[in-house]
């Protein structure tokens, strides 16, 4: 019956998209900051959609998700950042860093530890500390922090009360064109018993279901089995539940080290090149309801300062498996 009471025609829709206030920021593409990706993205995540990102613990979920978090910030968006393993006051840390360093100039990296440790001391640590009046990258950090401060809510969370209903209040409360973190898809609780295999599927349903319910871009992050942990290149079929995973997904991006996921020629043969492979992570897209998949990207990590690069590119090398038969 809820279904068809949300029933419209194509002329009730076009009617209400043009009365509605916050239809452009609604419909624009999110912008993620990072570049190729956005490019490849259509301009970035679309509202209605679930985007995940997926990969090996450790890998660097949560540090490119908050990331992300930022730059829809910046760019105007509500958003809510849910997070079962960190506390907003560990995940603003990282966001103090990742404004140092950013604020920073080429000339004034050797400055950055200094401006992140009177930051902490006068923030994280109440301690009243003045260093901040005299270190203009501090100064500029803030800056930058405080011109999405309000736009951006850390939310803990935790396996008890942080259930699906939750954040179905929790999105419908930020509203239409907001953006939904949920940091990660396999710690939402769910009711019942339920075997683990099946857990994964019915929470990513009910996070796409909540994205197009209440018109806000969902993303998740999702970590991996031991199954997929022991592999060299880490796809969405090692995903617990993958098959429902990716049918509900409109974006999945899986993260991998790039000295592990290419061709074994590449790094034999490509010395000169394979040097720096070490500090480089693969972005994968191996679904884009709306542009192209099995696309491989490449950016390098900045985990010193929980950040990566975001001006990356597209992969050169081959992926170990599309190599398989010239190896």
């Amino acid at each position: 019956m809820s279904d068809r009471n949300n029933a419209r025609t194509v002329a009730e829709l076009l009617s209400e998209e043009t009365r509605s206030s916050d239809s452009n920021i609604r419909n624009q593409a999110a912008p993620t900051g990072f570049n190729p990706l956005d490019e490849v993205l259509g301009g970035g995540l679309r509202t209605s959609h679930l985007a995940l990102i997926a990969g090996r613990p450790g890998i660097g979920k949560t540090i490119l998700a908050l990331q992300w978090a930022r730059s829809f910030a910046i760019s105007g968006r509500k958003v809510v950042f849910i997070c079962f393993e960190h506390s907003p006051r560990e995940l603003l840390e990282r966001l103090l860093s990742l404004e140092v360093r950013s604020a920073a100039r080429s000339d004034e990296q050797h400055l950055v530890d200094a401006a992140i440790s009177e930051l902490r001391d006068s923030i994280l640590k109440d301690t009243n500390s003045s260093g901040i009046e005299n270190d203009p990258i501090a100064q500029e950090a803030l800056r930058r922090l405080g011109t999405y401060s309000s736009l951006l809510t850390l939310i803990p969370a935790n396996g008890r009360t942080t259930d699906l209903d939750a954040i179905q209040a929790i999105a419908s409360e930020a509203g239409e064109g907001s953006v939904i973190f949920v940091d990660y898809l396999q710690k939402v609780p769910v009711k019942g018993a339920i075997r683990d295999d099946e857990r994964a599927g019915i929470i990513a349903e009910a996070l796409k279901d909540i994205a197009m319910n209440e018109q806000v871009v969902m993303v998740a992050t999702a970590a991996g089995d031991k199954a997929g942990i022991a592999g060299r290149r880490f796809r969405l079929a090692d995903l617990r539940g993958s098959s429902s995973l990716a049918h509900e997904c409109d974006v999945a991006i899986m993260l991998n080290e790039k000295t592990t996921a290419i061709s074994k020629v590449a790094l034999t043969y490509n010395t000169s090149r394979s040097a720096g492979f070490d500090r480089q992570l693969i972005f994968s897209i191996e679904k884009n309801r709306i542009g192209p998949s099995n696309m491989h990207l490449e950016f390098t990590k900045d985990f010193r300062y929980f950040r990566f690069d975001p001006e990356g590119g597209f992969l050169a090398e081959k992926m170990m498996d599309e190599a398989l038969y010239e190896e």
